[in-house]
C-alpha cells in the first residue's frame, strides 16, 4: 500500500462481518479483517483512508515493548 513515500504492508483476514477492521498489533503487524466479498481494491481504499492513523499507531507499537506472557494455570 502506498501513500505519498509510504508504504504499508497488512495481513487480511477475510470473515463473515460486514466492515473493515483495522488493527495494530504488538511489533507494529497491521491486521485487517474485512467481509469475505469485499473487493480487495475496496479494501486497500479503507486501508489508505486510515494511513496517517496506522502510520503513527504502527510507529508507537514498534517502539512499545510487548506484553509480558503468563502462565495460565
Amino acid at each position: 500500500m502506498k501513500k505519498q513515500d509510504t508504504v504499508l504492508g497488512f495481513a487480511l483476514v477475510r470473515t463473515d462481518r460486514k466492515t473493515v477492521g483495522i488493527t495494530v498489533r504488538p511489533g507494529g503487524e497491521v491486521q485487517v479483517r474485512a467481509p469475505k466479498r469485499m473487493k480487495y481494491a475496496d479494501i486497500e481504499r479503507a486501508v489508505r483512508m486510515h494511513a496517517d492513523w496506522l502510520q503513527k499507531a504502527v510507529t508507537q507499537m514498534q517502539n512499545k515493548s510487548p506484553a509480558p506472557k503468563t502462565d495460565k494455570k
